[in-house]
């Protein structure tokens, strides 16, 4: 397939999810695929045809991400709406080949979500068979999860993911609750 890498910029715990998942550090992504209609309009020209186009002297600021991943984008050639010019733009794939701040941070929200998604029908396939639940279930289900998937956590990780379990449990059930009247 012809196309190009975008590098996004994520965080340790979903790299390696991803890695695991995907078995690999690149996200294969077709022409319909969601991912692509995320980075379509925040696709920017590439850093050295921006200096030669509109040259500046202010420096890029540091971001807290660490690890990237590269998503293989098809060859595009249409025409997408520009959030950076706010119209309709065509799209030559050629050389519009780097994802701007914004949009790297909405296509991370997005694997965010898969893996949080994720994680959650792994947890409720965990604690399905306890009736009642404590908080070191809890944990040994997330460090199950964590492991299932090759993930280097510390225990920060994993009651932040225990108070997004127990977050997710409770707007999950909060409807189901019926009175019994007598």
């Amino acid at each position: 397939m012809k196309g190009f890498n975008v590098e996004i910029m994520i965080d340790p715990i979903l790299k390696q999810y991803l890695v695991h998942h995907l078995k690999g550090d690149v996200v294969k992504a077709g022409n319909g695929a969601v991912i692509v209609d995320l980075i379509k309009p925040y696709l920017e020209l590439s850093s050295q045809q921006q200096l030669e186009l509109f040259p500046s002297n202010d420096k890029k600021k540091k971001t807290e991400f660490t690890e990237s991943i590269k998503i293989e984008v098809p060859l595009l050639h249409c025409k997408t709406f520009s959030k950076k010019y706010n119209r309709i733009i065509y799209l030559d794939g050629i050389y519009h080949t780097v994802v701007s701040e914004y949009g790297q941070a909405i296509v991370r929200r997005h694997l965010k979500k898969m893996m949080r998604q994720a994680f959650h029908v792994f947890m409720d396939g965990y604690t399905s068979a306890y009736e009642e639940l404590d908080k070191k279930r809890v944990k040994a289900g997330i460090c199950a999860f964590f492991s299932e998937y090759t993930i280097d956590f510390t225990e920060k990780d994993v009651s932040s993911y225990a108070r997004d379990w127990f977050r997710y449990r409770d707007k999950k059930y909060e409807g189901r609750i019926s009175p019994i009247l007598f």
